[in-house]
């Protein structure tokens, strides 16, 4: 591509400023780089296209994340990204799992001792999105016994034979929402959850998390009993607090316009109440549910966390959460 005559092609140029914008934009570099060469065919261009390729991502990531990852910060996908040897990730090394999640005194969950109804069946799955509930011996001890996720939920309706399914895929719940017979649901209880220590620290239960691939994650005392219930979500929101604030504050603003907008559309406050009594082909709500928002979390956090222990300050000025007694 380069003349021996004195002559630069200008195609040169060309090539290694759309590698230096692609790394900018996408902060790829062994991949990208392949792709450039595979395309030119030249090895001689290798040197030069990785050394842009190198120096746009160092400067790209001095200034901004990646345009990947602020789409998906503004869209609210929780992504658990892989650990490194950061400030933040060494700070939840020193933070206790328990600190995170859902607290056994808002958890919703069921208990065994307690008789389980139709009633109660349907309630669980109209009035959350959550994939699956603790299953205790009882209130006062918590002692986790299994989990019980939403599609076994609707096999045992189904088994009952209280649970019809109309043609559209959709399952109308209206007829049993105040059925009070008895529904047999033990069968269908997953008696192996995966279970941590109260005492591990976040750093290994992401890692956990992430590797195993899990949707819940139990966390249990020496008792067996169950202090917190911890879901992708409330795990990027930590990450999001230590690590990485720039998702956080995306993710804010990418709620307030949502909320602005159906403020618009409405004319009024946005609504959050059970529309109707119909699931979903996957069992999920057909109408609005009630959600925590990101402030509400955040500040049910800084309240468990006063409530323990008195933590210590971080360094860094960002970090004003802390999470957890240490």
């Amino acid at each position: 591509m380069v003349q021996i005559g004195g002559h630069i092609n200008p195609g040169v140029y060309a090539l290694i400023g759309s590698a230096s914008m692609l790394a900018g934009f996408t902060r790829m570099t062994m991949s990208l780089g392949v792709i450039v060469l595979e395309i030119t065919t030249n090895l001689f261009m290798t040197l030069p296209v990785m050394i842009t390729i190198v120096l746009a991502k160092t400067t790209g990531d001095l200034f901004n994340a990646s345009a990947y990852d602020i789409v998906i910060a503004l869209k609210n996908i929780p992504l658990l990204e892989a650990e490194i040897e950061t400030k933040g990730w060494e700070t939840l090394k020193t933070l206790e799992i328990q600190g995170i999640g859902c607290p056994p005194e808002q958890m919703d969950l069921i208990e065994f001792r307690q008789p389980f109804t139709v009633a109660d069946a349907v309630a669980k799955l109209l009035s959350t999105k959550h994939h699956a509930w603790p299953v205790v011996e009882d209130r006062s001890s918590m002692r986790l016994l299994g989990i019980m996720t939403r599609p076994k939920l609707l096999d045992a309706l189904e088994q009952d034979g209280t649970l019809l399914k109309a043609a559209d895929g959709h399952v109308e719940l209206k007829s049993i929402a105040e059925k009070q017979s008895a529904l047999s649901i033990w069968d269908h209880v997953s008696k192996d959850p995966f279970i941590l220590s109260n005492k591990t620290n976040i750093y290994d239960a992401h890692r956990t998390f992430r590797m195993l691939g899990l949707r819940h994650l139990c966390i249990v005392n020496e008792k067996h009993a169950i202090v917190s219930l911890v879901t992708r979500k409330d795990l990027c929101e930590v990450v999001e607090e230590f690590v990485s604030d720039y998702k956080q504050a995306l993710k804010d603003f990418a709620e307030s316009q949502e909320q602005r907008e159906d403020q618009v559309e409405d004319g009024s406050p946005i609504r959050k109440e059970l529309s109707n009594f119909s699931l979903e082909s996957g069992g999920l709500p057909v109408g609005a549910v009630n959600f925590d928002t990101r402030k509400e979390l955040r500040d049910r956090r800084k309240q468990r966390a006063n409530s323990d222990t008195e933590a210590p300050e971080l360094s860094p000025a960002k970090h004003q959460v802390v999470l957890g007694s240490l």
